[in-house]
């Protein structure tokens, strides 16, 4: 079992992100047993809640990794100091789809 959560924007457009990340790893043989993401099931917290809610969720993620030591970047200022910017055709993004093909064969 795994999840994700849609902070804020559409679920929809995301959903539709995973989906093809999911079928892109797959290499679209729907034989193997990969999830299968359903876009239109998908709504982020700000949908759902209003702002606030996306708000809140956000602060109290913030603040459990914080009580661990981690320190979290926003990715603006990560892409501003490093260059960092990983992209769906990222080498790292491929790889990792690649790894997923081979489980899902199993």
């Amino acid at each position: 079992m795994h999840a994700f959560v849609v902070i804020s924007g559409s679920g929809r457009e995301r959903g539709e992100l995973i989906r093809g990340f999911y079928e892109t790893a797959s290499g679209w043989d729907e034989s193997l047993d990969y999830p299968r993401v359903r876009p239109e099931t998908i709504a982020a917290l700000g949908e759902l809640g209003g702002p606030a809610a996306a708000a809140v969720y956000a602060a109290g993620i913030r603040q459990a990794v914080g009580r661990r030591g981690v320190q979290l970047t926003p990715a603006g200022r990560l892409r501003q100091e490093t260059g960092y910017d990983l992209q769906y055709s990222d080498p790292r993004v491929l790889e990792t789809a690649a790894t997923l093909r081979q489980r899902y064969a199993r």
